[in-house]
């Protein structure tokens, strides 16, 4: 059994993130922009056998896996996406903390444990998970010292595997991606991660090296 994928991918708006997770087989794809900001790939979605939902909170998207998990409905999926995770937090934040007041972070604590609601359900389901988000400034005692999604709380911990898009001179597809994790044995037969790619999906399979995107899940047994 491959390993599955657990994936954030940060960008700039027109970055390609939703353009690839529109790509992806068997997915079953979480648009969370207003109005529906995959809706554009709705053809091309549909013929890579994925389904595309609009949700506004993480407590909608788990809802929907319970209710799917109830129905016997989940097995057709291999793969969880969320376009994009910087909205849900955003929406958790202001539900939690509705005034903004100032509460220690208290509020984002919360909202991140409902985003590791999610991550665990794939977990325990044997989903690949793949997020995508804006990036932001990652700031220590006033100073930038790098940047980061724009999601829960010590997100980037969570997953293997972290890409930070960049939109190459002159613009154009596809952007390259960044690689600032990709947790991989030194040893591994598969070869070093490159250090930045094209981000297209072919090129994304090619370096995973599995056939984790098009593996059909199966039953994860946990400890007692």
């Amino acid at each position: 059994m491959s390993e599955r994928i657990t994936l954030l991918v940060a960008g700039e708006s027109g970055s390609g993130k939703s353009l690839w997770v529109a790509k992806l087989p068997y997915a079953l794809i979480y648009d969370t922009d207003l109005g529906g900001g995959v809706s554009y790939a709705a053809n091309r979605i549909a013929a890579n056998k994925s389904e595309r939902l609009e949700v506004g909170s993480y407590l909608e998207i788990l809802a929907d896996l319970k209710a799917r998990e109830k129905a016997g409905t989940l097995g057709q999926w291999y793969t969880l996406a969320i376009d994009h995770v910087t909205a849900l937090q955003q929406e958790s934040n202001l539900r939690h903390n509705p005034n903004n007041e100032r509460d220690y972070g208290r509020s984002n604590e919360v909202a991140s444990k409902e985003w590791r609601a999610i991550r665990e359900f794939c977990r325990r389901h044997d989903f690949n998970l793949i997020c995508t988000g804006h990036i932001k400034g990652k700031w220590e005692k006033d100073t930038q010292v790098g940047l980061q999604i724009d999601g829960a709380k010590n997100m980037e911990g969570d997953v293997s595997i972290v890409l930070h898009l960049r939109r190459k001179v002159g613009g154009g597809y596809p952007s390259s991606a960044i690689v600032q994790k990709w947790r991989r044995d030194p040893d591994d037969e598969r070869g070093k991660v490159p250090l930045m790619f094209d981000w297209t999906p072919e090129e994304f399979v090619r370096i995973d090296g599995t056939n984790a995107l098009t593996r059909a899940r199966e039953p994860v047994k946990l400890a007692t």
